[in-house]
């Protein structure tokens, strides 16, 4: 019997509210050389019941059982066993549309790209938003358009690429394992490291879902932290050190559009004030990891020149909560230590 073309690879955690839809979408696919091998990663809901179920009228459909490890190392296991040719990976609360594969397919078996990379779509609250932002810049690399700017695009994530099994194999590529966040970004960012044949098929295959309340970004207490644990991972790598350094400057700018973005979205100000903290810490590493040369670069770059901004603010609001004078018609308010002191002002 030979080898089924594609591999998709499913981790699977407490996703029961999702994990259907995610299933029909691979199953009822209208290219069916597939293999479908799902990793229950210590499911306490009923996902592993929905697996069962889906496994017992449809044999594509692998089964692996294993206590909870984390994503990263599930996703190993499924390369483990993976037969395909070509590898996919799918989180459990996505979805794919029904002629993914059959779009694909003309692009592998034509180009045989290491990595083919399609377009995204957002799921928020049930309703469709184009990911153009993302899918546009790394469209134009087919174009051969602002390689060093949007290059970066290409490496945040791997559910919207095809693999080729054989490239993971010869590099003895797989996913870090014991990282909480930005764990896929740092598998891709190895994988074009290693100068890979990229095609680009321009359309949106993929459905992202941004709003499932159980993801790792959304429960994790401190995102920007363990972003920071990946970052220090990425940038102590062999490939990176030798890369130039307004290349290195542009990588490390964009990492930083996560951690930003965690901070920029998050509305209490208790969580404000400690994620402020952690991104002083992130700035903190740069500042000592980097020459004065890659910091110059940096300074060119926005999500860098955010960063800073953030913190000098910050800084500027914990002096005028400290020391401040404010003059009014009649009276005078002094701020000594967080203390307010109101003076009437004297008649003139």
């Amino acid at each position: 019997m030979s080898s089924p073309k594609i591999s998709v690879i499913i981790p699977v955690y407490n996703a029961e509210r999702y994990l259907e839809q995610c299933l029909d979408s691979v199953i009822n696919q209208t290219f069916k050389d597939i293999e479908i091998i799902c990793i229950n990663d210590g499911s306490t809901d009923g996902s592993l019941k929905i697996l069962q179920k889906y496994a017992a009228n449809d044999n594509k459909l692998i089964i692996i059982d294993k206590e909870n490890r984390g994503v990263s190392a599930a996703r190993n296991d499924g390369l483990e066993r993976a037969t395909g040719e070509y590898i996919m990976f799918l989180d459990a609360d996505d979805f794919l549309e029904k002629n993914a594969f059959t779009k694909l397919l003309p692009v592998i078996s034509e180009q045989a790209p290491d990595i083919a990379c399609s377009g995204v779509n957002f799921y928020y609250s049930g309703k469709k938003e184009e990911m153009r932002w993302h899918s546009e810049k790394i469209w134009a690399l087919a174009d051969g358009k602002n390689y060093d700017e949007n290059i970066s695009y290409a490496q945040i994530y791997v559910w919207d690429k095809i693999f080729k099994h054989q490239f993971l194999k010869d590099n003895n590529i797989k996913f870090v394992e014991n990282l909480v966040t930005a764990e896929d970004g740092l598998f891709a960012k190895i994988c074009f490291f290693k100068n890979p044949k990229v095609s680009f098929l321009k359309e949106y295959l993929y459905n992202y879902r941004k709003d499932n309340k159980n993801s790792a970004t959304c429960v994790i207490a401190r995102p920007i932290l363990t972003d920071l644990e990946t970052f220090k991972i990425l940038v102590n790598l062999n490939e990176f050190l030798y890369m130039q350094d307004r290349k290195k400057a542009a990588m490390v700018d964009f990492f930083l559009g996560g951690p930003i973005g965690y901070f920029n979205t998050v509305k209490n100000t208790k969580l404000k004030r400690i994620y402020l903290n952690d991104l002083m810490q992130f700035k903190d590493y740069i500042n000592l990891h980097f020459s004065s040369d890659i910091i110059k670069c940096l300074n060119n770059f926005n999500n860098y020149q955010e960063l800073c901004s953030l913190i000098q603010e910050s800084k500027a609001s914990f002096v005028s909560n400290i020391f401040s004078i404010k003059k009014y018609k009649n009276h005078i308010i002094t701020k000594i230590l967080g203390i307010k002191i109101k003076i009437r002002r004297a008649n003139v």
